[in-house]
Formats: C-alpha cells, sequence, structure tokens
C-alpha cells in the first residue's frame, strides 16, 4: 500500500490478531506501491493479499476467501484477498483506518460479523481497534483448533481444521 497510514494499520491489525491469539501469527510482508484502485486483484496461495479496492456503494471493504478441500473437508490452499476502499477515513484518520484493517483481516480469517461484542472490531463502527476476545476464542477454538505457533508454522499433535496465512503482502 502507498500510504503510510493504511500500511500501519494493516501491521498493527496483523500484530493485534496474532498477540490475542494462540493459533496464528500473521507476518506483514512489503507487497510494493501499487497506486491503483482494483489494479492487482490477485490471490496469493496461503496468504491475505491487502490491495486498494472497491467493493460497491457504501462499502469501505470486503474480504474474500477462497479454499479447496480434499474430499475429507481438509483445507489444501488457502487464499484471501481484501480490497479497502482508499476513499474511505480519507485525510488523518488513523483509528479508522485501523478499525477498517482489522475488521477485514477478521472476515478474511473466517470470521462473520460479531454482532453479541460490541467490545470487538468484527461489531459495527464504534471505535473498536482491536479484535473481541470471543473473536479470538473462535479462532483458537474452532477454526484454528489445535493450532499453536512460536515462531513460525507449528502446529500442535492435531492439525488446524484451516491452514492460516503465513504473511499479508500489503
Amino acid at each position: 500500500m502507498c500510504d503510510d497510514e493504511w500500511s500501519a494499520a494493516v501491521t498493527q491489525a496483523a500484530s493485534s490478531w496474532s498477540q490475542m491469539s494462540d493459533a496464528l501469527e500473521l507476518v506483514v510482508r512489503d507487497g510494493g506501491c501499487s497506486p491503483r484502485v482494483n489494479g492487482d486483484l490477485t490471490y496469493i496461495a496461503d496468504a491475505i493479499h491487502v490491495v486498494y479496492g472497491t467493493c460497491g456503494s457504501g462499502c469501505c471493504g470486503r474480504a474474500n476467501v477462497e479454499y479447496s478441500y480434499r474430499t475429507n473437508g481438509q483445507i489444501t490452499r488457502y487464499a484471501s484477498l481484501v480490497r479497502i476502499d482508499p476513499e474511505c477515513f480519507a485525510g488523518n484518520n488513523p483509528e479508522g483506518k485501523r478499525y477498517l484493517a482489522c475488521h477485514e483481516l477478521g472476515h478474511a480469517l473466517g470470521l462473520g460479523h460479531n454482532l453479541r461484542n460490541s467490545q470487538s472490531c468484527l461489531a459495527s463502527y464504534k471505535g473498536q481497534l482491536l479484535p473481541g476476545a470471543d473473536d479470538v476464542d473462535v479462532l483458537d477454538k474452532k477454526l484454528y483448533k489445535g493450532a499453536t505457533h512460536n515462531g513460525g508454522s507449528s502446529y500442535g499433535q492435531q492439525p488446524p481444521q484451516y491452514t492460516t496465512p503465513q504473511y499479508l503482502p500489503v
């Protein structure tokens, strides 16, 4: 991303998800500056690709996820594309950008909107910049059950139900 505030927002959001979860370790990688909106809508295997993009009227961001499955339901390929409209939270609004980055990364990780907990960035915007504790519980105890991290991709005795993305090109 070309805007330092958006890059910082994505980095901070990835760090928040990783710090709060026992199952995730998201690593942000610089994907270079591509200022053209909807210019690079590619999916990258085992990654969340964050780009400038539009998603329709009244929409600031969208996360799309692609999975490939084996017949037993095990996911063998994961890729996510997160579009962030650079016009949303334009100007000096780092909190709005952090909220949107946290919100869309939550969707990219497999979570829906959190209508039960207003203390979550997956709730409607109320200034929450962090994942909620119940969001992390769903990740750690359901979606990525049995997954752990310690400086890399290592898992407990049971492999995770979903493959966790290893990096986020921004």
